[in-house]
């Protein structure tokens, strides 16, 4: 509340509006930058025994981790 007895506006932040969010992160390159740097460091490691052990901590939609694999 403010002083005159209202109610304070936050300032709009990015993050909250979870539609503009998502339309920023679908249409941005980042996500296709990082499969691809994920997939030229893959191709020079040897993992022992072969398995190799991934964490996507992305939006939650797995296009980094589809896009590494593909």
């Amino acid at each position: 509340m403010t002083e005159q007895g209202g109610i304070a506006k936050r300032p709009f932040r990015f993050f909250d509006n979870r539609e503009k969010y998502l339309m920023f992160v679908t249409t941005c390159g980042e996500k296709w930058a990082i499969a691809e740097q994920v997939g030229a460091e893959i191709a020079k490691i040897s993992p022992q025994p072969p398995a190799l052990h991934l964490f996507d901590a992305g939006t939650g939609d797995g296009t980094v981790l589809a896009s590494s694999l593909r």
